[in-house]
């Protein structure tokens, strides 16, 4: 199902109480805190996602669904436009049996390691290969532009 992507933030204290969470919008000609919320970035059918304080920066990624990629953004503050941050495609769709580098059959998730930094980036890649059989590969991602 494709869907819009929304960014909220809440006290560390408050994690657990809807009340506090305060969205990001676009009202009035500009972005606030406290406006309604508004889509962050184009809509799109998103998997798992994972966001990451790191280095200064801020790295997103997700398992896009069409085409089934993993993929990343780094940008400098959390309400960065997201419109305009260049994507990076990490891990490519392939089938059983022909997986080579970056090259992974059915893969999701794509989530940042702890301890990753951007010139040490980490992320781990889940995979079923049938009903019974899945596996967690772990990746170094090289290249990756911060």
């Amino acid at each position: 199902m494709t869907s819009d992507l929304l960014l909220h933030r809440v006290p560390q204290d408050d994690l657990g109480n809807p009340a506090a969470y305060e969205p990001w919008g676009y009202a009035g000609g500009a972005w606030a805190w406290g406006n309604q919320p508004t889509s962050v970035t184009g809509p799109r059918r998103w998997g798992e996602i994972c966001f990451r304080a790191m280095d200064g920066k801020y790295a997103f990624t997700w398992l896009n669904m069409a085409p089934l990629d993993i993929r990343a953004q780094i940008f400098p503050v959390p309400t960065a436009n997201l419109f305009t941050t260049p994507e990076q495609t990490m891990i490519v769709p392939t089938v059983p049996g022909l997986e080579t580098g970056t090259a992974v059959a059915s893969p999701y998730g794509g989530f940042i390691v702890p301890g990753s930094t951007f010139g040490d980036f980490h992320i781990a890649v889940s995979q079923w290969f049938d009903d019974q059989n899945y596996q967690v590969m772990q990746y170094r991602i090289n290249g990756l532009a911060a």
